[in-house]
């Protein structure tokens, strides 16, 4: 191989760069090749070994060379749940997630009213297989729980691994308030951090959510640094309190989501964990404790309603950026997620996502997969730079406590959130099977399964009570949920009326211009859920008006070219609006030397490339639906 090498002349960055000056036939180079992320950092064409000299970071501390495909189980009956969970290791999975959610009145999940009950169910869950990984989503009654799961762990004398799911500091960021006033809270999660060390296992008290972070719209770089604030915090806190730091960090379990922005993804865990690890140092917790387990779930954020099996190519991109970024453990969420918890069907495509990803693509035979990447190497030292700058942003605020009551944690989500919808509604980050190539007929999404059982008292009322700090909850939400919600709109009026908004098709003139703007049109009312009606295309308008008259279309878009319009409109419109008088007219296409014109002639709208897709379909369903 060395010999091969030797052949080839080395090509040095400034070679690279005439070359490319050479290509882009003096075009900018920045705006041609250079594009930035969403948190505005710049990526170039191409990186080399020189490219990152100064910034060469190595292993990231506490890489694992392997992970644990988990699955989820959230049936109400307990013995169902049980056998789901059988059925699941069985089927290659290595660890189990168990929701059992009570709030105030109301549990989601695995219904478990009483320590005898969940010592049942624990006994069963053991019995399945001891080398199994277990997360616990329990909310605020964990204690519960913990005594009860670990007096199981010592009966059968196994060693667990895995964690409760308990984590304050991120129910007071979605709720806007702690489960009980901050020294219950505390207080609790003092007590069980204990009972967690003194069982001797490696099963970990509690955890630190990033993922609502990402389920509010948040950057990657705001994920980080917000995590961080909050372990900090649980740091100081619990110190206080006189735990030691070692103790305090070895109980902690992070809870990433990744999303589907890959190699941003992979380097936000690389860097989390070089930052993780520098916090650590810095309340002086020797390198021989120090440790970092983060298990990950797929995003929810980013689901689609409507086309759902979408969502299985998301997924699957996701699983793979969380492997290589280095999870200990990982959550593929089924691509029916927004609705239900899954069935049978799309919890074994979720779960055989991961299986091919280790037998298949053998990402489990190697540690760290994405060393040698310069490109990867760049992005993990700039998020990890960027995100310790907010970090240390956050701390002079007096912590992320601090900075949550006087809202700027709210206002920096915010305003990011913000710039993301309006991508979102502009089309300028497109979304796969809702803005873009939506399917049009699809009209029965998927019925939501999801069950809160509500109940007369909560069974642990010992740990709820009314919290002392209140401040503004940060919202979550879903990419889609927009244009969702107008689609929706047009099928509950369909179930209504026996009707939907009506678009007919007039591709008429020039042949390429026709085409490409009647898959346009398609599209863009099809994100609505407009019926399409696409006859093909006519030699002549007169061909057309046959057609046309019976379609009882509410809107007709003309498809042709800049150069055609108006003459077509200056000849055609009146004839067209006396068969469909209700109806509007509109050009595919903004031909901008005729505009006046074309709407003196009586064009209706434009649809194009730089519409605002949601702001134009928004107008068109409260005009047409009212």
């Amino acid at each position: 191989m060395e010999k091969l090498l030797k052949e080839f002349a080395p090509i040095s960055p400034a070679d690279w760069e005439k070359l490319i000056e050479k290509d882009l036939k003096g075009q900018d180079y920045n705006k041609k090749l250079v594009w930035n992320t969403d948190e505005g950092i710049a990526i170039r064409p191409y990186y080399t070994e020189e490219s990152v000299q100064d910034r060469k970071i190595g292993l990231p501390p506490g890489m694992p060379s392997d992970w644990s495909v988990i699955d989820e189980v959230s049936d109400q009956d307990s013995d169902t749940a049980i056998n789901q969970a059988k059925k699941y290791i069985d089927s290659g999975s290595q660890g189990i997630k168990i929701t059992s959610l009570w709030n105030g009145k109301s549990v989601q999940g695995v219904k478990l009213s009483s320590r005898d009950e969940i010592i049942k169910f624990s006994n069963k869950l053991l019995e399945l297989n001891s080398n199994s990984r277990f997360y616990w989503d329990t909310g605020s009654s964990t204690n519960a729980y913990q005594v009860a799961f670990l007096e199981s762990v010592a009966k059968n004398k196994i060693s667990i691994q895995g964690a409760f799911l308990q984590d304050p500091m991120s129910a007071l960021t979605v709720c806007g308030e702690f489960p009980n006033t901050k020294s219950k809270t505390f207080s609790l999660l003092h007590d069980s951090i204990q009972i967690s060390e003194s069982s001797n296992t490696n099963f970990r008290a509690f955890s630190v959510g990033g993922h609502n972070f990402s389920m509010a719209g948040a950057n990657l770089i705001q994920e980080i640094a917000f995590t961080l604030a909050i372990a900090s915090e649980y740091l100081s806190i619990l110190t206080e309190l006189g735990l030691s730091s070692s103790s305090i960090a070895s109980q902690i379990c992070f809870r990433l989501q990744v999303g589907s922005n890959y190699f941003p993804e992979i380097a936000k865990f690389r860097s989390f964990r070089f930052l993780w690890n520098k916090l650590q140092e810095f309340y002086g917790i020797p390198m021989q404790d120090r440790n970092c387990h983060i298990y990950a779930e797929t995003s929810s954020w980013n689901t689609n309603l409507f086309d759902p099996h979408v969502n299985m190519i998301r997924s699957t991109t996701e699983a793979m950026a969380a492997i290589i970024g280095g999870c200990d453990s990982l959550l593929v969420q089924p691509y029916d997620t927004v609705t239900s918890n899954g069935d049978d069907f799309s919890k074994r495509i979720a779960r055989n996502a991961q299986l091919l990803l280790r037998h298949e693509s053998y990402l489990g035979k190697v540690e760290d997969p994405s060393n040698g990447s310069y490109y990867i190497d760049h992005l993990t030292f700039e998020y990890g730079e960027q995100a310790w700058r907010l970090f240390q942003e956050i701390e002079a605020e007096g912590g992320y406590l601090r900075s949550f009551q006087d809202n700027k944690i709210q206002n920096r989500i915010q305003k990011v959130a913000n710039l993301k919808r309006e991508a979102i509604r502009n089309k300028k980050t497109p979304l796969l099977g809702t803005s873009q190539y939506p399917n049009p007929i699809e009209s029965n999404p998927l019925q939501s399964s999801k069950i809160f059982l509500q109940t007369n008292t909560a069974p642990f009322p010992e740990f709820i009570g009314e919290s002392d700090i209140k401040a503004e909850a940060v919202p979550t939400w879903r990419a889609s949920e927009d244009f969702e919600d107008l689609r929706l709109r047009v099928i509950e009026h369909e179930k209504k009326t026996s009707t939907k908004p009506k678009v007919f098709i007039l591709a008429t003139g020039n042949r390429s211009m026709r085409t490409a703007r009647t898959s346009f049109t398609t599209n863009f009312f099809g994100v609505a859920g407009f019926e399409i009606i696409n006859p093909g295309a006519f030699d002549s308008t007169n061909d057309a008006e046959k057609i046309l008259a019976n379609s009882k279309a509410d809107i007709i878009v003309l498809c042709s070219s800049d150069e055609e319009y108006l003459g077509l409109v200056q000849n055609n419109a009146d004839i067209w609006k006396k068969m469909l008088p209700n109806s509007k007219l509109v050009i595919a296409g903004f031909p901008q030397d005729h505009i006046e014109e074309l709407k003196k002639s009586g064009v209706d709208d434009f649809i194009h490339a730089k519409s605002k897709l949601y702001d134009t379909l928004l107008a068109w369903v409260d005009k047409l639906l009212n």
